[in-house]
């Protein structure tokens, strides 16, 4: 839709205009929202107007909310997968013997405990990823006035 002005009568802002900006730092952990600074908007007809205002959610929140990729299975899968084998193997090696004898896995134990600890540490610090739809509604809170005086020309119209 175009954006007009108060009046409702001039069109300052053409639909499809395009809205040029950049993410504010990064998604953290249990962080609902990413940051956004709308630099510029660039109308169909060629038009450049400077923002430098933040994007909002459609309540006036700061910040763009959506679908939140916490990459759990990334995060821990492998880690998991390590401790699970490492106590499968104890367990087949202790079901494996009929006598009472004792197998100790005291060096096989801290490997997979370092190897747990490995993949944890390559793989506890990616960052979640924030997902939402192309085309979808956002507010850009603009806190200042914007000049269009010299992009148009407007006339007196006698009543």
């Amino acid at each position: 839709h175009d954006i007009r002005s108060t009046s409702g009568r001039v069109v300052l802002i053409d639909k499809g205009t395009r809205f040029i900006g950049y993410q504010q730092g990064v998604l953290a952990q249990g962080q609902p929202r990413v940051g956004v600074v709308w630099s510029r908007l660039e109308t169909p007809k060629g038009v450049v107007i400077q923002l430098d205002s933040p994007g909002t959610g459609p309540l006036g929140e700061a910040g763009l909310d959506g679908f939140i990729d916490t990459h759990f299975a990334e995060r821990f899968g492998g880690a998991i997968m390590v401790s699970l084998i490492s106590d499968l193997g104890t367990w087949a090696t202790s079901r494996g013997s009929s006598d009472n004898s004792q197998v100790q896995f005291n060096t096989t134990g801290e490997a997979a405990t370092n190897a747990v600890t490995t993949v944890l540490d390559n793989t506890i610090n990616i960052p979640p990823t924030l997902y939402r739809n192309q085309g979808g509604r956002l507010g850009i809170y603009v806190a200042r006035d914007l000049d269009f005086s010299s992009v148009y020309t407007l006339r007196s119209v006698a009543r």
